[in-house]
């Protein structure tokens, strides 16, 4: 009897390890499609370690990649191809070019590894199971709920991950490393309003912030003041766009006073941007723009060295100040300049020379 179980303890042994090869070998090589959905067999490889990026353009698309799983179609074709628009400050995690995942694939029913090109991203620092995403999804603003959506299929190797693309063309512009984006953006364009202004003029703020002349400066923040009194967009030049009059603050040394700089930022015909008028004041002020619109405004007329009001040929600046005459700008196209006129008759202000 003893020998009996002797060579029965070693017959399951090897019998254990046969069975343990095969099925390790089958798992390697191929799994059934329907049972795609399991935590196990969703698990990317070591390889797949995701950096956070940064976008910093004023609109991009994440759009779908390829269905890998024919029974998760209809789950697919629900959602639109442009999963999310993307807007300045968005963080999206890069699926670096070695990230293999296993994906199922079609008519075969197995499951193989594929390649996620360098602009593919995903919303998670690394991968997710479905749940997960859903329980998640409430932290996230409305406008990610179909990538969140779409995550679902993408981690669990269903479909490719998302696609960065601008014009609806792949590409990798204007997403950078979060080191760069601290650096360069963050400090100045942390605010809703201050995150709107177009990229181009955000790079010659941040050239003008970073200059002898601007050190110092920032964004008005901290008082009652409405964002609109200080950021102001409007075709100034009268070519059509969106440039930028702003007034920005730096404060005086040892806490003693402050100044305010009104800044105006233009297009030229070749479409660059410059800084087309600054002016500095030592009390507060409040930016408007003067412009035709009958049904919100009726001041699109102002005093340019005249005694009758006189419509400006482009949308004009405004700058009030407390107990003093306001000041409007205009654009002079000849002379490619910004006009400041009091906002007095030319009698009144010849009274007072």
């Amino acid at each position: 009897m003893k020998l009996l179980n002797k060579w029965t303890g070693l017959g399951l042994l090897i019998l254990g390890m046969v069975l343990t090869g095969i099925f390790y070998s089958y798992s390697e090589q191929s799994v059934p499609a329907g049972e795609a959905g399991t935590e196990e067999e969703q698990t990317p490889a070591e390889e797949d370690e995701r950096q956070v990026s940064m976008f910093i353009g004023d609109f991009a698309y994440l759009i779908k990649g390829k269905l890998l799983d024919p029974k998760s179609k209809a789950e697919y074709d629900r959602l639109p191809d442009t999963l999310v628009i993307l807007g300045y400050g968005d963080q999206l995690y890069h699926l670096p070019d070695s990230a293999t995942l296993k994906a199922a694939t079609g008519g075969d029913g197995t499951v193989t590894g594929f390649g996620a090109p360098g602009f593919r991203y995903s919303l998670f620092d690394e991968p997710k199971s479905s749940a997960y995403i859903h329980s998640v999804e409430p932290n996230f603003e409305t406008k990610w709920d179909a990538c969140l959506t779409y995550l679902q299929l993408a981690e669990a190797g269903k479909a490719e991950f998302p696609v960065y693309a601008i014009g609806k063309q792949p590409s990798i512009q204007l997403m950078i490393d979060v080191d760069s984006y601290s650096d360069r953006y963050a400090p100045y364009f942390d605010t809703f309003y201050t995150k709107e202004i177009p990229l181009q003029i955000k790079e010659h703020l941040v050239t003008f912030f970073k200059s002898e002349k601007g050190e110092g400066y920032h964004f008005i923040t901290k008082d009652q003041r409405k964002h609109s009194s200080l950021v102001r967009m409007g075709s100034f030049t009268g070519l059509n766009k969106q440039e930028l009059a702003c007034v920005v603050q730096k404060e005086g040394e040892s806490g003693g006073g402050y100044t305010e700089t009104l800044l105006v930022f233009a297009y030229n015909h070749s479409g660059e941007v410059y800084l087309l008028y600054s002016e500095d004041f030592y009390q507060k002020v409040l930016l408007e723009t003067v412009y035709e619109d009958p049904e919100e405004r009726w001041d699109d007329r102002v005093y340019m060295d005249s005694n009758e009001k006189i419509k400006p040929d482009f949308e004009a600046i405004r700058i009030k100040i407390a107990d003093q005459p306001d000041l409007v700008y205009v654009y002079k196209t000849g002379f490619d300049e910004m006009k400041k006129y009091v906002q007095l008759p030319l009698a009144d202000l010849q009274d007072s020379e």
